[in-house]
């Protein structure tokens, strides 16, 4: 069962930024040693910009890789980065692990982020919750992770087979069910676009 999840910000020094996305894409290998890493990603915000998001089964699980050989390579490799890695805790209300399938090479990911109403926290995490049986439905989305931040904001996380995947899955069902239960909302969804630069999970 996955409980909870870490998103890692990075930020790449101008100069290193080439060195920065080869150091994501071949750590694959030390997170492989973590068995309790259930799904970790190496995406890519935008230029400079990149992150790590991955999830456990329980909170001991993620303590564990907070201190394991992925987070001793990135304090080793201080000089790639403009700023200090900002480590993000998440809960996961819920998830899609991908099936066996092969990964496409072009793959797409989407971070959601959302301030509920004041009061309706509750309600909205439910509704994130339910989304669930809509992804199902979509065999390109291949991970999907719904989140509450520790400042109380929600979210997605998902990962795609590809642009045409991710584009389908923004105009269908999921985002107009969002948008019906506005309400709900403290504001705009906060939505980013992403490349998965690498990824792996558990066997």
């Amino acid at each position: 069962m996955t409980t909870c999840g870490l998103l890692v910000i990075l930020e790449a020094a101008s100069e290193h930024e080439a060195a920065v996305e080869r150091f994501l894409e071949h750590a694959m290998p030390m997170v492989r040693t973590e068995s309790e890493a259930l799904a970790w990603f190496a995406v890519r915000f935008r230029r400079y910009h990149y992150g790590i998001f991955d999830v456990f089964p329980d909170e001991a699980a993620r303590e564990r890789h907070v201190h394991g050989p992925v987070a001793q390579a990135l304090g080793e490799r201080g000089p790639l980065f403009a700023t200090a890695p900002v480590f993000h805790r998440v809960e996961i209300l819920a998830s899609k692990l991908p099936p066996d399938l092969p990964i496409e090479a072009d793959r797409k990911g989407l971070l959601v982020r959302v301030t509920p109403h004041r009061g309706r926290a509750a309600e909205l995490a439910d509704f994130m919750r339910a989304t669930r049986s809509i992804v199902d439905k979509e065999p390109a989305t291949t991970a999907w992770f719904a989140l509450r931040f520790e400042n109380g904001d929600l979210g997605f996380f998902d990962a795609f087979t590809g642009s045409r995947a991710r584009r389908k899955h923004l105009m269908g069902k999921a985002p107009r069910e969002l948008v019906k239960h506005f309400r709900l909302l403290g504001g705009i969804p906060r939505t980013t676009l992403l490349d998965v630069k690498a990824e792996t999970f558990a066997a």
